[in-house]
């Protein structure tokens, strides 16, 4: 299965433990919102208390070795069905997800418990859920923050203004070992 239209890179060291990584997109699976060449940046899905409906992750699966980013649609426990171009939960359709042209029509999927259904934005030239599966929890590893380059596409992709998550990031900061200057 090729999946190079889902391949983040990671710009910090693979292993690094500071609370805020950057990654590379390298194709369009989630254009419009994300093309290749934008620079973003996550955060570690442990700093936060769920993932969401709608949320941007970073995940790894079993058969790559690359990082790929998805829009979470499907949380465990519920009926994803694409029928027609439209996507529907536990058969009520998904107020705010876009029609699309796919060959995904008829399309029934169960989540398990603890996994994700996740689907690119570009569902016409992505590889997702729809051919390997929902993800297991331990598999998202990041969730994205932002796009910080180019300077001219910047925009935060997710609201955070919890204090508990603010915290999270300044307690991971000072236990992590700085770089030298």
């Amino acid at each position: 299965m090729n999946l190079s239209g889902h391949i983040l890179r990671l710009t910090a060291p693979k292993g690094d433990k500071r609370p805020l990584l950057t990654f590379e997109v390298y194709q369009n699976s989630m254009a419009p919102k994300l093309r290749a060449g934008d620079r973003i940046i996550g955060y570690p899905v442990k700093l936060t208390s769920k993932i969401k409906r709608g949320d941007i992750v970073i995940f790894n699966v079993p058969f790559s070795s690359h990082y790929h980013i998805k829009r979470v649609i499907g949380m465990p426990n519920e009926k994803v069905m694409i029928n027609r171009g439209k996507i529907f939960i536990n058969d009520r359709l998904l107020v705010g997800a876009k029609t699309i042209q796919t060959d995904f029509s008829n399309y029934k999927k169960e989540v398990s418990s603890g996994c994700y259904f996740l689907l690119g934005d570009n569902m016409r030239e992505s590889q997702d859920s729809r051919n390997f599966g929902a993800i297991p929890l331990e598999n998202i590893l990041y969730k994205a923050l932002m796009i910080y380059h180019p300077l001219k596409r910047f925009a935060f992709l997710e609201r955070i203004n919890h204090l508990k998550f603010w915290y999270n990031v300044f307690k991971s900061c000072i236990s992590a070992k700085a770089d030298k200057i």
